[in-house]
């Protein structure tokens, strides 16, 4: 009996932290749903639901869950900041949690316009991010429920 509410206990404790961890817990159909890994880098696919095409270079993402910092390359400029993700739900899509994105920077080389684009929106798009949907192999950044961003693991 001891066992059960010990374990019980546990699975609680796991589950209110799932948002700030990056140990992975299954979901209802069974897959395992993205957590944000020291280690996992994020590519940029879509911004507000447009695709990114290749020659706006590569954008990617990478979380710090341990630092609360994040970091990323993009075309021609590096970037990094803070974040903190908190309250998460259960979505029909994945795991949602508010998110705030604060003292973004990066540096500043001058690229041909193509290739910034995506840089350019990323930057501004993303302190504007109000929620994160963490789904298997992808996240998502939104704000009042409409996609800003989209990454893939890559």
């Amino acid at each position: 009996m001891k066992r059960i509410v010990f374990l019980t206990s546990l699975l609680l404790a796991m589950a209110m932290v799932a948002c700030s961890t990056s140990k992975p817990k299954a979901t209802a159909e069974g897959q395992r749903p993205v957590q944000l890994a020291d280690t996992q880098v994020w590519q940029l696919v879509s911004i507000r639901g447009r695709d990114v095409k290749s020659q706006q270079g590569v954008v990617t993402l990478v979380f710090r869950p341990r630092t609360g910092t994040f970091e990323g390359k993009a075309s021609c400029n590096r970037f990094w900041g803070t974040y903190a993700l908190q309250h998460p739900t259960n979505g029909q899509d994945g795991e949602v949690c508010e998110c705030r994105f604060a003292q973004v920077e990066a540096t500043q080389v001058v690229c041909p316009d193509a290739a910034m684009y995506a840089e350019q929106q990323l930057l501004l798009l993303l302190p504007k991010a109000t929620h994160i949907l963490l789904a298997p192999y992808s996240i998502t950044l939104l704000q009042s429920g409409r996609e800003l961003m989209k990454f893939e693991m890559q």
